[in-house]
């Protein structure tokens, strides 16, 4: 897969140019850039492929409990996501650590907390508050009743049922092996994602 070189086509007689990869020390794009990124296009972030039961992602907030961008999906699964540049030195040291914490964090939430939070959010962003299930139904076109979400969120609070993706610019795989080593446990119900998303 690394020798197929994407094309960026600027118009209907296929004019373009080849796109290649901004070198890993570049300063072209800050943290919070890949997380605005994230929050307007969750469909970039490949959840199929770590557990369709999460899919689709759909923004609830940036930087709630210090998340750098939460997620849920329609069957109230919800997904961390803690992005890191290589540049950054904690890419390589406690990125996994933070994620762990994080869900740790929003383990000790009921609905009524999440919900208010994602409230302020979207408060301080669109200047109107608006809650997860309002999010969800405008984001989907599913039908789902509203208690039977709010029941289906709270359970995945109370069980520890994220999923923790971190997503960078390229991984360490020092984290990828700390991570292995993590989910060997089996009391643990979340799972533990790395995500390369070169610009």
């Amino acid at each position: 897969m690394d020798d197929i070189k994407p094309y960026l086509i600027n118009d209907e007689d296929a004019d373009g140019r080849i796109l290649t990869p901004l070198p890993l020390d570049s300063k072209s794009f800050q943290e919070k850039w890949l997380q605005e990124l994230l929050y307007k296009h969750p469909s970039i972030i490949p959840i199929e492929q770590f557990d369709e039961s999460f899919s689709p992602l759909i923004s609830i907030g940036r930087e709630i409990a210090n998340i750098d961008n939460l997620f849920i999906s329609p069957s109230g699964a919800l997904c961390i996501v803690e992005t890191k540049l290589w540049r950054n030195p904690d890419a390589h040291r406690t990125v996994v650590a933070q994620v762990l914490d994080y869900a740790q964090t929003l383990s000790t939430w009921d609905y009524a907390k999440l919900d208010n939070e994602v409230k302020k959010y979207s408060n301080t962003r669109f200047g109107k508050q608006k809650s997860i299930y309002e999010i969800l139904k405008h984001e989907t076109d599913i039908d789902i009743d509203e208690v039977e979400f709010h029941q289906r969120v709270q359970d995945s609070l109370v069980n520890g049922r994220f999923a923790l993706l971190i997503i960078g610019d390229k991984i360490s795989p020092a984290a990828t092996q700390l991570a292995d080593i993590i989910q060997s446990a089996p009391h643990l119900q979340f799972s533990l994602g790395f995500v390369e998303l070169r610009c």
